[in-house]
């Protein structure tokens, strides 16, 4: 989805309390208002068309209104304004960034220990000296 420059209610034309119908009413006018192809002399009405898109896809959803009229944004407030980076960033900057080239960890998985009976010890320690601890009493 492209980015959020303008307040969607202001580009579609409506109050923030407007219903769903009133909302798709006001995209379809400002869609015709503003195709490239009504009016192929002026510039700026591919990027007038693009926003009215946007506030349209942003307002017809109901989580991403939600968090558009809470945090200002439809991320959830995940994303930084002012060009702080996000929580991606943090990871990136700690476990290097780019995804896909770091080395792959894998758990250790120990030999099969055996469980306490009449005739083992109870084992103690990491999994790789529990087979050396369990041993069977005589």
């Amino acid at each position: 989805m492209a980015q959020i420059t303008e307040d969607p209610y202001e580009v579609l034309g409506v109050h923030r309390e407007a219903t769903h119908i009133e909302i798709k009413a006001a995209y379809r006018k400002a869609a015709r208002d503003s195709h490239p192809d009504a009016s192929p002399d002026d510039p700026h009405a591919e990027a007038r068309f693009k926003s009215v898109a946007v506030a349209y896809e942003i307002l017809s959803d109901g989580e991403k209104r939600e968090n558009y009229d809470r945090f200002g944004s439809v991320d959830g407030g995940a994303g930084m304004a002012d060009g702080m980076g996000g929580l991606s960033d943090l990871f990136d900057a700690f476990f290097g960034g780019g995804g896909g080239g770091g080395p792959v960890w894998r758990a250790r998985r120990a030999a099969p220990v055996p469980t306490g009976g009449p005739t083992s010890k109870p084992t103690f320690g990491s999994p790789s000296t529990r087979r050396c601890l369990a041993v069977p009493t005589t």
